[in-house]
């Protein structure tokens, strides 16, 4: 049996509620939630070595930090030694 005769073959379970059609919305609008603090987060893509990515992620493991407070602390480090002023991260420290 194919899948094609599978899916026509299957029934659909019409009983319970329907869902009222103002409260649906796409998971697209039900994954993007904006931070408790109201600062949304930038992805930022870069290609490191292998031992710089595994040097990252022991320091991690042994501060026991998400990786983005780290790549904040970095940024700002970054920012300062260029004699540019740091950006509060603050809000993403639990």
């Amino acid at each position: 049996m194919s899948s094609a005769d599978k899916l026509a073959r299957l029934k659909v379970n019409a009983g319970g509620p329907r869902p009222e059609l103002g409260k649906v919305t796409t998971l697209r609008q039900r994954k993007s939630k904006a931070r408790a603090s109201g600062a949304a987060l930038v992805k930022k893509g870069i290609q490191l070595p292998p031992e710089v990515v595994k040097q990252f992620e022991l320091l991690r493991a042994e501060q026991g930090r998400k990786g983005y407070e780290l790549w904040a602390e970095a940024v700002n480090l970054l920012l300062e030694a260029h004699g540019r002023d740091p950006v509060d991260v603050s809000f993403l420290e639990k």
